[in-house]
């Protein structure tokens, strides 16, 4: 898709088709070949059932291939670069770090569990909103990965039980995330390619105002020196007839 002259981060049909090819097809079929080679040689088994291993393979194609797909749309558009002032920046790692700080302690409250993942999927719509698709696939590859290390040690809201229930909750979380990340990614990019053409048609319209303004004042130019040349010297040449009449 990154050959074809469309953008494919704006359109919800090749998104959707992506969702369904990359995202379901593929890993089925890949989990569905793992599991039957396991289950036919002497190979060591995966590690949990087949849904881990199904989540696995999906999650592998969506937070690799979006990130991937905006990071070089940023290289090939800079006009699309998010302005990266230096505040926005150190407050999304600031605040970054600190959900990660807060997801690594022990918390025994139900109601505290919910909050935390929510405060997560925002964090994440901002950095969105503030430093495109890039960033914010980039800050969700980044949690996952900690999430996954966090959570192993039983710390942090996916917690579960048993390692096998605690990394499917984590895989699940990371798949809604990047779906629903997906999904505004479109948004987001239209909104900027409608601001974009909208700036470009006030700067060809501002370049159309000075041009026609420009082919005014020579033509205001050209009028003024006709008159002055041919009429003036008409009526010269006429006054001095009549003065030898």
């Amino acid at each position: 898709q990154l050959r074809r002259p469309g953008p494919a981060l704006e359109d919800y049909p090749q998104v959707t088709l992506f969702l369904v090819v990359a995202v379901l097809v593929l890993p089925l079929l890949s989990a569905c070949w793992t599991w039957a080679l396991t289950r036919s040689s002497s190979l060591p088994d995966f590690v949990g059932s087949w849904r881990n291993l199904l989540m696995a393979n999906a999650l592998s194609y969506l937070l690799v291939v979006p990130t991937f797909a905006a990071v070089r749309r940023l290289h090939r558009h800079p006009e699309r670069r998010p302005p990266g002032s230096p505040v926005r920046i150190v407050l999304a790692l600031t605040m970054l770090f600190g959900l990660w700080v807060i997801w690594a302690r022990p918390w025994s409250s139900p109601v505290t569990e919910p909050l935390l993942t929510l405060s997560a999927s925002m964090l994440l719509v901002w950095l969105l909103l503030v430093f495109g698709a890039a960033g914010a696939f980039l800050a969700l590859l980044c949690s996952t990965l900690l999430c996954m290390a966090i959570s192993s040690r039983g710390l942090g809201p996916p917690a579960l039980d048993s390692i096998e229930h605690t990394t499917l909750a984590v895989q699940l979380w990371a798949l809604g995330d990047g779906v629903m990340l997906l999904l505004l990614t479109v948004l987001a990019e239209q909104r900027q390619t409608a601001r974009i053409s909208l700036n470009a048609a006030y700067v060809r319209l501002a370049d159309l105002t000075g041009r026609m303004l420009r082919v005014q004042e020579e033509e205001r130019t050209r009028i003024a020196r006709d008159l002055h040349d041919d009429i003036n010297q008409s009526l010269a040449s006429i006054s001095i007839e009549l003065s030898s009449l």
